[in-house]
């Protein structure tokens, strides 16, 4: 729980680890409604299985909401961390019935935005390894060549 909140606290990170868990909720919830899974043990499953427990903890909250009656898209809008566009394209999903799809297509869209940072974090780091290899390559040809290099100037 401390390393997942941690993870939630750095930036760079933050928001790849929030659109991945929102992706990993929204396709999890997604296949359980499609599959005919009633809503309320579907997102027990879904909250369960989500690989952030901070976020997991985040999302606790929705299945004590729903049971006192509030709508689902009501109680994800509860959960602080939720983008207002997960929770209109859930309303929508609810009003028109097509929940399921609607949650694929919120999946979809986190996952290509996760890959879209993971691209850009990548991006970031390969210059700074690069750097890192040559200096680390460098430093091992001047410690193997300068005791040659000394024994060949004492030979004069």
């Amino acid at each position: 729980l401390v390393i997942d909140g941690l993870k939630l606290r750095l930036p760079l990170f933050k928001e790849m680890e929030e659109k991945l868990a929102y992706s990993q909720f929204s396709r999890t919830l997604s296949t359980l409604v499609e599959g005919g899974i009633p809503l309320m043990d579907g997102l027990r499953v879904t909250v369960d299985s989500l690989e952030n427990k901070e976020m997991n903890r985040r999302f606790e909250k929705i299945i004590p909401a729903i049971e006192s009656g509030d709508s689902f898209s009501k109680a994800l809008k509860a959960v602080s961390c939720v983008p207002k566009a997960m929770v209109k394209i859930v309303h929508v999903g609810e009003e028109s019935g097509e929940l399921g799809k609607m949650l694929f297509s919120l999946s979809e869209q986190y996952e290509e935005d996760v890959s879209t940072i993971t691209s850009t974090l990548t991006a970031m780091i390969e210059p700074v390894l690069f750097l890192l290899v040559a200096g680390t390559i460098g430093a091992l040809l001047v410690a193997l060549l300068l005791p040659v290099l000394s024994a060949a100037s004492n030979i004069r």
